[in-house]
């Protein structure tokens, strides 16, 4: 059975290796390697779930280097956005555009008034549309994610003093 491997060829393609990232992402790395391994011995069944389960941490290890990396990635820059177009006149229409930050300030302010404050993994914050990078603390507005786990990118939410 074969399974392409999206943060494998993530890396090939950035030139990044394995051993240059963090001990907590190679481990992840180790263990899809070793659950790959599966995908020839594993019964027909059973083959089915662990497909999910491998693109599932395939996704996972894919966004922690891409987090990791982003200041530093050569090929997959996002594409700029044209700002200034101009109408029929020739007069470029000022349009007030909402900054990342402030959206996320928003987020962050949803999620403090829910009471959802504590162990959010970074996952589920990119899924309510957080588009920060994350790193250890990161201070968005008048709140700080406080990274709340080791190995895994889970955050506490704390108003910023």
């Amino acid at each position: 059975m074969e399974y392409k491997i999206q943060f494998n060829q993530f890396l090939q393609k950035n030139e990044l290796k394995v051993n240059d990232l963090p001990e907590p992402m190679q481990e992840k790395i180790d263990i899809f390697y070793r659950m790959h391994k599966l995908l020839d011995t594993i019964q027909e069944t059973d083959l089915q779930d662990l497909l999910e389960q491998l693109e599932q941490l395939d996704i996972e290890i894919l966004e922690d280097i891409e987090e990791q990396y982003v200041d530093l990635l050569t090929n997959n820059e996002p594409m700029e956005k044209v700002t200034n177009v101009k109408n029929k006149t020739g007069i470029v229409p000022q349009k007030k555009v909402v900054t990342s930050k402030d959206a996320d300030e928003r987020i962050l302010d949803e999620l403090f008034k829910m009471g959802m404050t504590k162990n959010i993994d970074r996952p589920k914050l990119r899924e309510l549309g957080l588009k920060t990078k994350l790193t250890g603390d990161t201070k968005i507005g008048k709140y700080t994610l406080i990274r709340s786990s080791f190995f895994y990118f889970r955050y506490d939410i704390e108003l910023a003093d």
